[in-house]
């Protein structure tokens, strides 16, 4: 809204166009720090290959500015990285559940609901073999 009327061409005889640029300045100020802020958090987390918290600090900045492509390459690269260390574990634990180990199986399994993104697909794979087992 206050883009809109910055740019409207109307008449300003009470100078509100200058409130609507300072305002849209601060707004701007705002979504920077909360972004960069999240984004920083995020960085660190996936430094320390915590990459469950780095998605979740990712995708709150992206609900802060939808627009920016870093956060999006970023979320995608850590989505990727989380995907394959979740692939490694759950082909592991299938290993184990065909040799009839389910004690071992069923503690991946059980890793693999700590460590990755609810919406995973790995994250329902294991759900669904511990529901199938009764765990």
């Amino acid at each position: 809204a206050y883009e809109n009327h910055i740019h409207s061409g109307l008449p300003d005889p009470r100078s509100l166009v200058r409130k609507s640029r300072r305002h849209l300045a601060s707004i701007e100020k705002y979504i920077n720090a909360r972004k960069g802020s999240l984004m920083w958090s995020a960085k660190q987390k996936m430094k320390s290959s915590q990459l469950k918290q780095a998605i979740e600090l990712a995708r709150k900045a992206k609900k802060v500015d939808p627009y920016d492509y870093n956060i999006s390459y970023f979320l995608n690269h850590a989505e990727k990285e989380l995907n394959n260390r979740m692939k490694g574990l759950y082909m592991d634990s299938v290993i184990e559940e065909r040799f009839g180990n389910l004690e071992a199986s069923r503690s991946k399994w059980e890793e693999i609901l700590r460590s990755d993104v609810e919406n995973g697909v790995y994250y329902q794979k294991s759900k669904r073999k511990l529901r199938q087992y009764g765990f």
